[in-house]
């Protein structure tokens, strides 16, 4: 699963991704330079946020106002936390030419968790207590 909420700024932030997004091979498996793997990390991270930001939709669509509010705020604070993170988790590579596949790699993991974590929530059945968590 893969998602888009924000990643524009994610993306713009990965020193060289942006360059590096239209010189990636179509088959990832097929990258050889760091440029070219940073591009292949940043297409899923793209995809990660498309389908966060899909199911983060499709869920406020479920919710009363106060619940969406509640949502919202949820989603802002997951979101500076996994900048915060993944910043944490790369720190050990920051300068190198690998820091922005980690940082993408971390992102990514990460949201696809969310994602997960948002789409139970939507397809939670009434009295069900394990849903969302």
């Amino acid at each position: 699963a893969r998602m888009m909420f924000a990643t524009a700024a994610i993306l713009a932030g990965l020193t060289g991704l942006g360059d590096a997004a239209s010189a990636a091979p179509a088959n990832c498996a097929q990258a050889t330079t760091q440029a070219e793997i940073d591009a292949c990390f940043g297409r899923d991270l793209a995809s990660a946020d498309r389908i966060l930001n899909d199911t983060y939709q499709k869920l406020m669509k479920t919710l009363a106002a106060d619940d969406k509010n509640k949502l919202r705020d949820a989603q802002r604070a997951w979101i500076s936390f996994r900048d915060k993170h993944c910043a944490f988790v790369a720190n050990s590579n920051a300068g190198g030419s690998i820091y922005p596949m980690i940082v993408s790699s971390c992102h990514t993991t990460l949201t696809v968790r969310r994602s997960q974590q948002l789409n139970a929530r939507l397809h939670c059945q009434e009295g069900d207590m394990g849903c969302g968590s």
